[in-house]
């Protein structure tokens, strides 16, 4: 029934799919951009901050994107936020660049379409919570991005396996939760080909060596040294407020306090976590005909990707960009379960009565609504990462230009 009805919404909207998507992506870069050049230009402690980390003291966990900025910067007598914001920018845009380019190529399907309208998709995601915006993974969607491109071109090689291992090695570098989400590259391969099964296991383990590392041989970052140096630099006293004053964190003083109040509460979190990760990978699987494994196989994946990245929902706060990271790896992934434009057409909708017509796009809308505007996402924390009707709410008191919030 559900292939069905989504099929015949196909047929009725399909030539706006596309469309909206690019509109979706535009105006989630216009709001970025704004939002991120303002976190520059103060300097935040967040988006500015966690980029600034470096090994001017030693080995410093998180530390190689500093190294590299401050690099750049000296030799090009460039100024660090500015030159932070730009990095972001073109990692923006470079991702932004290549899914449109996959997915115009692509037999978009609706419930595709509405994945990419999630709120925990990272389009919106940045847009319900801007403290989301100018964080690192934007790095790992855009490597991922290209990886899934060389997946949907058949050009997987040794050669590019060994290549986005050592990658992984650096992005883990730069900041280790990376590594919890380093199996994606693994999935994706296993979907697209039944070639390097085995060896694509090299991105997941540089990566882990890099975390291991990282947690026995380098320190976290010193707070007061850190902030004296970019002040003398000329950076405002907010980037000293943010992560380079988090301090160090315990790993097995915070999973004994996160088993220890485990409670109702906290099982229906891991709940929503699943749901909101698993609903719509399940309705995009389940009305395309993708036949490389089982549906059971497919969400059985997915599931266990969640489980591989369960340490992070113990060890850290951001429960928010935790999903978040899932939902848009998962949906780039998927964008190989859709068929080529050029290899499969919709059937038009000519033999719909004009009241089957209106009844499918009520039903449409409906889908709509429920799946992008009766939540939304916080970048944090454990227990009130969801925000009831939050879309509702931001879009009654933000425009595209002005945020009163």
């Amino acid at each position: 029934m559900l292939t069905t009805t989504t099929a015949k919404i196909d047929s009725l909207l399909s030539k706006l799919y596309f469309p909206a998507v690019v509109l979706l992506c535009l105006f989630s870069m216009i709001h970025y951009f704004r939002v991120s050049s303002g976190l520059a230009a103060i300097w935040s402690g967040w988006s500015i901050g966690d980029w600034v980390i470096n090994y001017d003291t030693g080995p410093t966990r998180r530390g190689l994107a500093g190294e590299i900025i401050f690099f750049i910067a000296r030799v090009f007598h460039l100024k660090i936020n500015w030159l932070i914001f730009s990095i972001q920018g073109f990692a923006l845009i470079g991702f932004v660049s290549l899914f449109l380019n996959v997915l115009r190529k692509k037999q978009l399907s609706f419930w595709y379409v509405i994945g990419c309208f999630s709120p925990a998709f990272f389009l919106l995601f940045t847009y319900y919570d801007s403290m989301a915006i100018g964080r690192k993974e934007i790095l790992l969607y855009l490597t991922f991005m290209v990886w899934v491109v060389f997946c949907l071109r058949d050009q997987i090689s040794t050669l590019k396996i060994i290549g986005f291992s050592l990658l992984q090695f650096l992005l883990a570098l730069i900041h280790e939760a990376f590594f919890f989400y380093s199996l994606y590259f693994c999935a994706a391969v296993w979907l697209s080909t039944d070639k390097y099964k085995k060896l694509v296991l090299a991105i997941p383990l540089c990566s882990f060596i890099a975390v291991a590392l990282t947690f026995l041989f380098f320190k976290t970052v010193d707070p007061t040294f850190s902030c004296n140096t970019l002040l003398a630099l000329g950076a405002f006293p907010e980037v000293c407020a943010g992560v380079l004053s988090a301090g160090p964190q315990d790993a097995l003083l915070l999973a004994k306090q996160y088993f220890q109040n485990f409670d109702t509460l906290s099982l229906l979190n891991i709940g929503s976590v699943c749901l909101i990760i698993l609903l719509p990978a399940y309705l995009i699987l389940d009305t395309n005909s993708f036949k490389k494994f089982s549906r059971r196989t497919q969400i059985s994946l997915l599931f266990g990707l969640i489980c591989f990245s369960f340490p992070l929902f113990i060890f850290a706060i951001d429960w928010g960009r935790w999903i978040s990271m899932h939902v848009t790896l998962t949906l780039v992934m998927l964008i190989m379960t859709l068929k080529n434009k050029d290899t499969y057409a919709i059937k038009p909708s000519a033999q719909l009565s004009a009241t089957a017509k209106v009844a499918l796009v009520v039903w449409a809308i409906c889908a709509f609504a429920l799946f992008s505007l009766t939540y939304s996402l916080s970048h944090c924390c454990a227990k009130d990462f969801v925000k009831p009707f939050g879309p509702v709410i931001k879009i009654q008191h933000t425009s595209v230009f002005k945020d009163k919030n």
